[in-house]
């Protein structure tokens, strides 16, 4: 699983959505704005490696934070709350504009689950938040972030196409709508997805639409550290 091969995790790093710029009903990705400035040197572990740029972006975005003041923590994997966390501040930005509507709680997780249960990004509660989330599960919550409308298909990839992907596994109408919007394209020639593997936080935010247009300030990586 090399390059930025979608590997769905966090830092989610970005270079995620990088949409053509629209709105549908409620909401508009023109909502996706740089909201604070990613200084450089502003996390010790991810200097000039090749996905800084898209820690830098969905940093800015509000989308992701460190580990701590200083670090990211790249090569750790992504866990099933920062996920959820990404997707509700996806989904937050969309249709209001702003990610920064969650008050801090205990667990820090709290208010994101609450607000993806509500929103219908998660259809009911995990066992263990703190769990590493699969790539399967990153994108069955990932594809629930926005609407249909705003994850329109850009590639023509047939039911059972993906090789190691079913139209019929719990995970496969995720994953086929991702890669169809342009969002994963898989992680060799063949497009193998890896459902059962692990998502590193340095690949979380290249998590990106390959073959969109990239408007101005479109730029949007998933990366939701805690």
């Amino acid at each position: 699983m090399k390059k930025r091969v979608i590997s769905l995790s966090l830092a989610v790093l970005l270079a995620l959505l990088v949409l053509p710029v629209g709105s549908t009903a409620g909401g508009n990705l023109s909502n996706f704005t740089a909201v604070r400035t990613y200084a450089p040197g502003l996390f010790a572990d991810v200097g000039d490696e090749w996905f800084a740029e898209y820690v830098q972006k969905a940093y800015e975005f509000g989308l992701i934070d460190g580990t701590s003041a200083t670090t990211y923590s790249p090569k750790e994997n992504l866990t099933i709350a920062q996920a959820i966390k990404l997707a509700s501040c996806l989904h937050s930005i969309y249709y209001t504009g702003t990610a920064g509507s969650f008050s801090p709680d205990t667990p820090w997780y709290q208010p994101y689950v609450d607000y993806a249960l509500s929103s219908g990004i998660i259809s009911s509660p995990y066992p263990d938040y703190n769990v590493n989330a699969t790539r399967a599960e990153f994108a069955v919550i990932l594809a629930k972030a926005l609407p249909d409308d705003a994850l329109t298909a850009i590639n023509t990839i047939s039911n059972n196409q993906i090789p190691d992907v079913l139209i019929s596994d719990p995970y496969g109408p995720a994953v086929y709508k991702l890669y169809r919007a342009g969002v994963l394209t898989g992680s060799d020639s063949d497009g193998t997805f890896y459902p059962d593997s692990y998502n590193p936080r340095r690949r979380r935010g290249d998590y990106r639409p390959h073959g969109r247009p990239v408007p101005a300030a479109k730029g949007l990586a998933a990366a939701a550290g805690a």
